[in-house]
């Protein structure tokens, strides 16, 4: 698998949601953004 770094400056309150849910859903944020892409791509 294909392993990408990249230089992402989110608004703060933005991560500190993403941060949440990951705790929450006992997920890193690695895959909860991994879904949220999948998620996205498959709507549109």
């Amino acid at each position: 698998m294909l392993e990408i770094t990249l230089n992402w400056k989110p608004d703060p309150q933005t991560l500190t949601q993403l941060v949440q849910v990951a705790i929450l859903e006992q997920k890193t944020l690695e895959s909860l953004l991994d879904e949220a892409i999948a998620q996205y791509l498959q709507a549109n």
